[in-house]
């Protein structure tokens, strides 16, 4: 509001002044007309009054002028009583031919010719008095307009931002299901609201996966310790002998490992999503790690278990790799009866290639998409794990850049493909 008043002052400004100088404009060639009538009229020197035509014309529609006439210096003739004398006296010290200005309050015209001259005056009050209402009215009309534009634009404004602090109101509340407001607007604020429309989808969508993760994730946690408590209470509750101790020790065994294992694959994923600590490492190297501290689950079931390649460069975390490599490995043992796991590092081009191929069960060809998700154990659920554990490789492959494929390995197992960029 304040600008439009700043911009309406500058124009009824500009306008008055313009009006002003357009209205002198007038009058002088007015006021230039005249002297030439009354210079016409006494040029030959053999008037002394100016004829009642001459008056006349001094009078207009416009204002009423007064005429001086000189010759030599001296005053001949004049009109008005109320006019100085001379009107412009500065006129008679040079040698213009004419020239206009204006003098205490009047606009005066003086012509020159030989020894004659004619000065036309006119009062300035009409022009002050019309230029003064102009500035009154001009200045009522600026405030009254900038009064209207401002509740105009008032008006408009929030006609616009009520969409927005309503869409405001509804993010505030996320866990509304609420519809979101203006959605239908085919405007910015539409988009904007379409927009959000999708974002709290996605998070809805986010948030019913962690629910469901944490959900999944204490099942897990409270099925082996429920069944550890088990064991451990019924051994405490029966007479020891050696046998049953064994067994139930060795249960306990398989739980404890159990739980390590979902803690550390629960503890892998939350450094996956805050983010790891990348450095140069040797993907053989890794690998080798792991197999050497696997071995002996291999062992156990009789299964052969081997490690080929050559020293591969990656830029990566060492630990989150290892576990990634471990799961993968302690999959393939799981799902294997009979024969061997065979790993195998390499690098080609600008990739380094993991591959951890078994003589198992194998999958289902709808699994190797899927099996990836948190908790998915696909078809055979029968043997021990979480179903954490291709879900913490895919999270910290994708956190190195890279990419984990599943394939089926003819004519029986499955073939396990890591690709990473290479250091």
């Amino acid at each position: 509001s304040f600008v439009t008043l700043m911009a309406l002052a500058a124009l009824v400004i500009g306008s008055g002044l313009l009006l002003e100088r357009v209205r002198l404009r007038d009058l002088d060639e007015e006021l230039g007309v005249q002297a030439k009538v009354v210079m016409d009229e006494i040029a030959d020197g053999t008037r002394s009054e100016l004829s009642l035509s001459v008056v006349d014309a001094l009078s207009t529609a416009t204002g009423s002028s007064v005429a001086w006439v000189y010759q030599n210096g001296q005053l001949m003739t004049g009109d008005g009583i109320n006019a100085p004398e001379p009107l412009e006296p500065s006129f008679f010290g040079n040698l213009q031919t004419m020239t206009v200005s204006s003098h205490v309050g009047w606009r005066v015209y003086s012509l020159r010719r030989g020894a004659m001259i004619v000065q036309i005056g006119r009062s300035l009050e009409p022009l002050e008095r019309v230029t003064l209402s102009y500035w009154r009215i001009g200045s009522a009309t600026a405030v009254l307009a900038a009064l209207l534009a401002g509740i105009t634009i008032t008006v408009a404004v929030n006609r616009v931002t009520e969409p927005l602090e309503r869409l405001a109101r509804r993010v505030q509340t996320l866990e509304s299901d609420a519809p979101i407001p203006a959605l239908g607007l085919r405007d910015e604020v539409g988009a904007l609201a379409r927009a959000l429309e999708g974002s709290l989808s996605g998070l809805r969508r986010t948030r019913a996966r962690e629910t469901r993760f944490l959900a999944d994730a204490a099942h897990e946690l409270r099925t082996p310790v429920t069944a550890l408590l088990t064991d451990l209470e019924h051994h405490n509750a029966r007479t020891r002998s050696s046998a049953k101790d064994h067994a139930i020790l060795e249960r306990s065994t398989r739980t404890a490992r159990h739980l390590r294992d979902l803690a550390s694959n629960l503890l892998t994923l939350s450094q996956t999503e805050r983010g790891l600590e990348l450095r140069d490492v040797d993907m053989f190297n890794v690998a080798a790690n792991v197999v050497d501290r696997i071995a002996s689950l291999a062992a156990q079931k009789g299964l052969e278990i081997s490690l080929d390649g050559h020293p591969a460069p990656a830029h990566g975390d060492a630990v989150a790799l290892e576990r990634a490599i471990e799961n993968l490995i302690g999959n393939a043992i799981k799902f294997t009866d009979s024969g061997a796991v065979r790993v195998t590092v390499g690098s080609e081009g600008n990739r380094v290639q993991l591959e951890v191929i078994d003589t198992g069960i194998g999958m289902n060809a709808d699994l190797l998409e899927t099996v990836f998700a948190a908790f998915e154990r696909g078809t055979e659920t029968r043997r021990e794990g979480s179903g954490l554990g291709l879900a913490v490789v895919k999270s910290v492959v994708d956190a190195h850049g890279g990419t984990v494929t599943l394939h089926q390995n003819a004519p029986h197992g499955v073939r396990a493909v890591v690709s990473l960029p290479r250091a």
